[in-house]
Parts: structure tokens; sequence; C-alpha cells
């Protein structure tokens, strides 16, 4: 009971002072439990003091290269979150990543249905065109077949006169 509650007095005066240092440099977030300083019954109080000094100012370090990053916002929530730098940047970063290549994805999705209906639309006016074009289907057996080719085939006429006259008026 002795040494626990001297323990306990002894955290209670460091977590204190962690609390007071950290206001000192305008830190409101952090909480003496996440800092992982043990307290243990030969910690001396400077010894304590110490570490805690160590920690914020390490946290401040951090929040300034945070300051620098392009979503320092949401890094700054991931680094509440873990008190790592290094994951809360690269989680950014990650997520920023599959944000864009996601939006790419459905851009180049939009962009390929559009092409789709462009092509259908083609093809649906190439096809109108074509049966435009066609020749008649053969319904009875008094109708000619339709040649083979695509161009349709014109009906051949035959027909004779005489003319009389000069060469020369012929010519003309």
């Amino acid at each position: 009971e002795v040494e626990n509650a001297v323990k306990d007095e002894k955290r209670k005066e460091a977590a204190a002072y962690f609390d007071e240092y950290a206001a000192s440099k305008g830190i409101d977030f952090l909480e003496f439990d996440r800092t992982g300083i043990k307290v243990q019954l030969s910690s001396t109080m400077k010894s304590l003091k110490t570490a805690a000094s160590n920690f914020v100012d390490r946290v401040v370090e951090e929040l300034a290269l945070i300051d620098t990053q392009e979503h320092k916002e949401e890094v700054l929530v991931e680094y509440k979150k873990s008190l790592n730098v290094a994951n809360a940047i690269t989680l950014v970063t990650r997520r920023h990543e599959a944000v864009e290549a996601e939006r790419k994805r459905i851009e180049a999705a939009r962009i390929a249905r559009q092409q789709r209906k462009v092509a259908a639309l083609t093809v649906e006016k190439v096809v109108a065109e074509e049966a435009i074009i066609a020749p008649p289907k053969v319904n009875g057996p008094d109708q000619e077949l339709p040649s083979v080719d695509n161009e349709p085939e014109e009906k051949m006429y035959s027909t004779t006169f005489t003319v009389r006259g000069t060469l020369e008026a012929l010519k003309a």
C-alpha cells in the first residue's frame, strides 16, 4: 500500500507537470496516460519531468512537421489518434492516392460509356442508311432477284431508230 501510494503521488505530480508543460506549448489533446512514461518506485521526479518534457517537445516538433504537409488537417486528425506522425502522413497520403485512383477509374468508365453510346448511334445511323439504300426484298416469283454486289442493278432497255442525212449533218 505504501509503495502504491508513493507511486500514485509521483504519477499525480508528473501528470500535473506534463499537463502544465503541454498547455504552455499550446497542446490541448495530450494525456499523460498516452505518453508511455512508466512511474516506478525508483523513478525520480527529475527523470519523470524530463521524460514528460521530452515527450511534449517531440510532439511539438511533429506538429511543426504536420503543418508543412499538403493535407495537414487530415494528418493532424490521424496523428491525434495514434501520436505517430509517420503513420498519420502515410495513411492520409494513401487515402488521397486511393481517392484519386477511384476518381480516375470513374472518369474512365464514364468516357467508355460515352464512347459506347457514340458507337451505338453510329451503328444505328449506318443501319438506317443501309435500309434506305438496300434493294427491296423478293416477295414472289415474278420479281427479279437482287444483284449480289452492293449496287442495285439498273434495268436495261433496247431501242432502234433510223436517221437519214449527209455525213456532215449526222456528225453535227
